[in-house]
């Protein structure tokens, strides 16, 4: 694979954490963790955010990164992210620009590290369609638990919920920071889940994805321990 890309998707109407792709952390706005992540990782021919929104535009312009203005019917929360992706290619093919992979980059993961970017990458070249950021489940995803219409607890898998933990395959996530794929499998299945995906594991503590207030908690403290511990960069 010779041109790999960089998405960074930033909307800037999220609700229920308004503004969060750009909320002050450990001195920057969050998007530019990501953006440099993905720079010093070395891995990409083009890194670029992709926005509707003219705010988070001139913070990740004036920090000399490069931004890609989407059409906005691709601004809302109904657009997917493979949705987004898939038009910035059709664009920059019609442009004379071909990319082999791509790596969409959430901002909203900031501690995910250039190194962790260059495992999944490298991961991707092995033989895989798409390669996740994972990490594992806080509790047996087997004994999952739904509430019904009547408002009683049923098990999601009812054939497995009484099994010990030993006796089922530990169940990992995408962990909401990194996803890789090759063009042409993003083209076939129009979504981040090919037939063929490896996961490259990250800590826990790295791992924190900010959809609420509650989750950008627990994100600062995750990043003050990993500063104490000498595990992070530059926080």
């Amino acid at each position: 694979m010779n041109q790999r890309l960089a998405l960074i998707p930033a909307r800037g109407g999220s609700k229920r954490l308004p503004r969060k792709n750009i909320l002050p952390f450990m001195g920057k706005p969050m998007v530019l963790w990501t953006c440099e992540a993905a720079r010093d990782s070395g891995c990409f021919n083009t890194v670029v955010v992709s926005t509707e929104d003219k705010e988070i535009a001139d913070i990740v312009r004036t920090a000399g990164f490069s931004v890609d203005e989407r059409p906005e019917e691709l601004g809302s929360d109904m657009a997917s992210c493979a949705d987004v992706c898939l038009e910035f290619l059709a664009r920059s093919e019609k442009a004379g620009t071909f990319y082999d992979a791509l790596c969409c980059l959430y901002a909203t993961a900031p501690l995910r590290t250039a190194d962790d970017i260059c495992a999944v990458m490298k991961l991707l070249t092995s033989g895989t369609d798409a390669v996740h950021a994972v990490s594992g489940y806080d509790h047996p995803p087997h004994q999952m638990l739904y509430q019904n219409a009547e408002g009683f607890l049923v098990p999601a898998f009812p054939l497995l919920v009484t099994r010990k933990s030993q006796e089922v395959p530990e169940g990992l996530i995408g962990n909401g920071s990194t996803y890789a794929i090759t063009v042409t499998a993003l083209r076939k299945y129009r979504s981040f889940y090919p037939s063929r995906i490896k996961g490259y594991r990250m800590p826990a503590l790295r791992s924190i994805d900010i959809d609420t207030a509650e989750d950008f908690t627990f994100l600062e403290a995750c990043a003050h321990l990993l500063k104490q511990e000498g595990l992070t960069r530059d926080i």
